[in-house]
């Protein structure tokens, strides 16, 4: 992941999908938290790369994302 990629060196599918799951280990508590993350640089690299592209960054943080990770106020 030289290239900040997953895949060569632009965003893909995969880098998104990527993304997402990170972000929600990031977001959860327990065991599978923020802190479990920790052992996986590689991916938490890519999720500051993905993340800080404009209009993802934008969305993140426009206040329109849920709070709750899965949507139903339960987690």
């Amino acid at each position: 992941m030289a290239t900040g990629f997953s895949v060569g060196n632009k965003i893909s599918i995969a880098d998104i999908q990527l993304f997402d799951l990170v972000d929600l280990h990031l977001r959860a508590t327990g065991p599978c938290g923020p802190e479990a993350m920790q052992a996986f640089p590689h991916l938490l690299r890519l999720h500051a790369t993905v993340g800080a592209m404009p209009k993802l960054k934008a969305f993140l943080e426009s206040g329109r994302r849920p709070e709750k990770v899965n949507g139903n106020g339960l987690g």
